[in-house]
């Protein structure tokens, strides 16, 4: 007669005891673990060694750090000094006006290009203005007036010169692809070049570059 074989299920319950008994066994023969020291504690350390943080969310009560949420900005020369001034609108608050007085004792020059009868000027956006100095690098600038959330910037393209008095040629791509040439233009003041009273010029004849800020 042959004996019935074990399920598997009887045989991984002996398993499971076997092995139970002999972790027993282990930890009876095991010495115990005694320890006479303190819990571990932790405490801050963060004064002892310079670490710390205090916030400053800038309420101070000067009118030069206002805590605002502003929604749009727009840049121009509002003093006509040469340099950019700022106006930013605030949410459920008053628009402001940032007046850049850094850098006066610099040179610079100012552009407004514009087409169209003397009568009805518009202003033209999306052209590309370069500026040469003597022995200096190019400077390049688009006329444009985007840059901030449903704000209109100044449409006069405006370039800081440093410490050069001088400019050679001011030369303007059109948007249609076409260039003009204006040269010897009086730093330190604004000019309007109207589309049509420079010299044409083709792009192979303009020169090479010396680099671009």
């Amino acid at each position: 007669m042959i004996a019935p074989r074990p399920s598997r299920g009887l045989v991984c319950l002996l398993l499971m005891l076997l092995a139970v008994h002999v972790g027993c066994q282990s930890n009876t023969n095991s010495p115990a673990v005694t320890s006479s020291e303190e819990p571990a504690a932790f405490h801050d350390a963060a004064a002892e060694t310079g670490l710390l943080f205090q916030h400053d969310n800038g309420v101070t009560g000067a009118r030069y750090t206002p805590e605002m949420v502003g929604a749009g900005s727009a840049l121009f020369d509002y003093d006509r000094d040469g340099d950019l001034d700022i106006v930013l609108t605030n949410n459920a608050g008053p628009t402001r006006l940032l007046i850049n007085d850094v850098g006066q004792d610099q040179h610079w020059l100012g552009l407004r290009l514009v087409d169209g009868p003397a009568d009805a000027r518009r202003d033209v956006l999306g052209a590309i203005v370069r500026v040469e100095r003597p022995d200096a690098p190019i400077l390049q600038r688009r006329s444009a007036t985007d840059g901030s959330y449903l704000s209109s910037s100044d449409p006069r393209t405006l370039f800081g010169l440093g410490r050069y008095s001088q400019v050679t040629r001011v030369v303007v791509k059109w948007p249609d692809g076409r260039e003009e040439v204006w040269r010897d233009l009086a730093v330190d003041q604004y000019h309007d070049l109207a589309r049509g009273s420079g010299v044409a010029e083709d792009s192979a004849s303009s020169g090479p570059s010396r680099g671009r800020n």
